[in-house]
């Protein structure tokens, strides 16, 4: 029977060695928010919902989904974002910045303009045993020119640890 060859074992065994001493992945959060966007005489207030994974302690993947009611009748805006941020926890809050992409979609009475945003995004995080506290803000960056220009948004919102 052919003996295993030494460099295959070194690998596997480098392999279990860094899977023993890498930090545990922690499983995530589930959000539920309000938000405000500005230039604020174009938008009401929004809501929205977000899901955030994190790995290694350092680093959350988010998912949000989010819908901006215009102040003008039969206008709005609803965004899907995808998003990296750098989250070092910290003893009482984790603070995050990242960025973001994803797509919006525009509506008005006369039809909607689709597109895609970036979003670079700086907050803060509070989790109190399952519940989670947290608040951001997000600079925006909308292709187009889009109907109705949205520059940012302040967020707050409050959800549950997994």
């Amino acid at each position: 029977m052919p003996r295993p060859r030494l460099g295959l074992l070194r690998c596997l065994s480098i392999l279990a060695v860094v899977a023993a001493l890498g930090a545990p992945a922690e499983a995530g959060d589930i959000t539920l928010f309000v938000t405000k966007a500005r230039p604020g005489e174009l938008w009401a207030d929004g809501y929205g919902a977000a899901l955030g994974s994190s790995s290694f302690r350092v680093v959350t993947f988010e998912a949000e989904v989010t819908r901006i009611p215009g102040e003008l009748p039969e206008t709005g805006m609803t965004s899907f974002t995808g998003a990296a941020l750098l989250s070092p926890p910290l003893p009482l809050v984790t603070p995050y910045g990242g960025f973001g992409v994803g797509l919006y979609r525009q509506t008005q009475a006369s039809g909607s303009d689709v597109g895609y945003l970036k979003a670079m995004i700086v907050g803060a995080k509070m989790t109190l045993g399952l519940v989670v506290v947290r608040a951001d803000y997000r600079k925006l960056d909308l292709s187009g020119p889009p109907p109705f220009q949205i520059t940012s948004r302040l967020t707050a919102g409050v959800g549950i640890s997994f």
